[in-house]
């Protein structure tokens, strides 16, 4: 049995497809984030959270593309995802008790699950040239967010399009017209 993708979610120069069972959405783009950060200056959240309905995990998923430009230093990269998983936990909590029905739902179902499960979806330039740095060591960067992250998920991942296998979603390059 081949499950259905369901809609694309586009971050970056990515589609991502996740599959029809799963409640997936694009959680730095909520409203009750934007009034959170009002109150809580400088505060930032991953790029989507997601839940199937077969199981009782939240993935946070943080997406980084340096195919074409270096968005952020690498070195600040881990320091980074740290304070957006802080920062999406801290919204959920509270937007299951304050935000609109939409996402206080959404923020409920997260909150209820047993298990998080953090991704960084990471793409990086094949080639090194002066527009594109040096590749991140994938190795190193797995083994700090292991250190870094265990109070939250003691096996984070790193997956790009090129390391896609046993994923519960699929990630194409965005169609350029």
């Amino acid at each position: 049995m081949t499950l259905q993708p369901s809609q694309p979610f586009e971050e970056n120069n990515l589609t991502f497809f996740f599959f029809k069972n799963w409640q997936v959405s694009k959680f730095d783009q909520w409203e009750y984030l934007r009034s959170y950060q009002k109150i809580v200056t400088g505060i930032k959240a991953v790029d989507f959270i997601a839940m199937c309905s077969k199981d009782k995990i939240l993935w946070l998923i943080e997406v980084k593309d340096y195919r074409y430009q270096a968005e952020q230093l690498p070195s600040d990269l881990i320091d980074a995802i740290g304070r957006k998983l802080n920062g999406t936990l801290a919204c959920l909590a509270s937007a299951r008790l304050k935000a609109k029905p939409v996402e206080k739902e959404l923020a409920t179902a997260a909150m209820q699950r047993e298990q998080i499960k953090v991704v960084l979806h990471l793409e990086q330039p094949r080639a090194r040239t002066q527009l594109t740095p040096r590749p991140i060591s994938e190795p190193n960067l797995l083994k700090s967010m292991k250190s870094r992250f265990q109070a939250i998920d003691n096996k984070p991942q790193i997956m790009s399009m090129n390391t896609m296998k046993n994923a519960p979603w699929t990630v194409k390059e965005k169609a350029q017209c």
